[in-house]
């Protein structure tokens, strides 16, 4: 299993900003697809693109999961929505486990 991170602006291109119900429906997708993620924050930052510079506010997603094709496939399916150019994906971290204790919590 592998860690990856990866950006959703929470406005597009066009500087509209996407609606809390986008962010909940994606979220919700992301448990559906990945049974799990973490949401660290808010992140800005700027890109270029044919000699467009861009200033994105981002929110900032973990997933565990196998693959990278994975992330692939839900940003786009999500694409429709959120409308963007390029996503920002990173490889955190090329293994991670999940431990789980012989006395469990009640």
């Amino acid at each position: 299993m592998k860690e990856f991170k990866f950006y959703i602006p929470i406005k597009g291109n066009d500087g509209n900003a996407f609606s809390e119900k986008n962010f909940q429906d994606f979220e919700s997708d992301l448990l559906q697809a990945f049974s799990g993620f973490s949401f660290s924050g808010e992140i800005t930052g700027k890109w270029q693109s044919g000699g467009i510079v861009y200033s994105d506010i981002s929110r900032v997603y973990f997933i565990a999961c196998p693959d990278i094709s994975a992330i692939y496939s839900i940003l786009e399916k999500w694409n429709s929505v959120f409308r963007q150019l390029s996503y920002f994906v990173s490889l955190v971290s090329s293994e991670i486990s999940f431990y789980e204790p012989k006395q469990k919590a009640v």
